[in-house]
């Protein structure tokens, strides 16, 4: 499955176990590429390590991704042609 255009929007405290999950099965099963991953967590701490694992994967596969961090929804969901959502309970 390879898309050529779009925005995967993921977000909350989701990220901490969501998001690996959907980097390995963005970047190594589907091989997506051309494709802006735009992460959402207000936690900064959270975030940033994720989108820069992200981005280390995205290299060594030699996938044309675009990965960003966003601690706001809205300039994340800004063109998106997909969004995932999760939430962890406490």
């Amino acid at each position: 499955m390879q898309r050529r255009d779009g925005r995967c929007h993921g977000s909350g405290r989701s990220v901490r176990g969501f998001a690996p999950a959907v980097l390995q099965d963005a970047l190594l099963i589907h091989k997506l590429d051309h494709v802006e991953l735009a992460f959402v967590d207000p936690d900064e701490e959270v975030l940033y390590p994720l989108v820069e694992v992200g981005r280390r994967i995205a290299s060594k596969v030699k996938a044309e991704v675009r990965i960003t961090a966003h601690i706001h929804r809205a300039p994340a969901l800004e063109g998106a042609s997909f969004v995932l959502c999760a939430a962890a309970h406490p």
